[in-house]
């Protein structure tokens, strides 16, 4: 599956060392393009592999582009209703249980383009075949 979103990747400095409620905006947003792009999954999988590609006009170093996706692969993982309360625990697609490289393998990418238009993200999900994880 694959799939092109036409926002431009922030850098993790918008939103690093800034009230929790900036970054908290920021994931709502992603999440409701991510619904619209890749809808809820049905059950999380194992032995995924994301290739998360940012096209922007100035790159980041590996640490930050991996930082800067922050917001997408929490998107992604797995939503939970806490029992205890009413309101909710994580909220996600349900795409992965956990961004840990025990459930998925995640990798950054960065291709630089000349104009503002062409600033998006591609995100590419390979499912293995075979079942086991990669």
């Amino acid at each position: 599956m694959e799939v092109r979103i036409y926002k431009p990747l922030q850098s993790p400095y918008v939103w690093r060392n800034k009230h929790w409620s900036v970054y908290k905006k920021i994931r709502d947003a992603w999440y409701v393009m991510l619904l619209a792009a890749l809808g809820h999954a049905k059950k999380p999988k194992d032995g995924l592999k994301i290739t998360l590609v940012s096209y922007r006009r100035r790159l980041l170093d590996q640490d930050n582009l991996a930082m800067a996706f922050k917001p997408v692969v929490d998107c992604l993982k797995e939503y939970i209703r806490l029992p205890s309360k009413k309101r909710l625990g994580k909220n996600g697609l349900g795409w992965i249980y956990d961004d840990s490289p025990n459930h998925v393998i995640l990798v950054f990418k960065q291709v630089k383009v000349q104009k503002k238009g062409e600033e998006s993200i591609k995100i590419i999900i390979k499912e293995n075949k075979n079942g086991k994880k990669y």
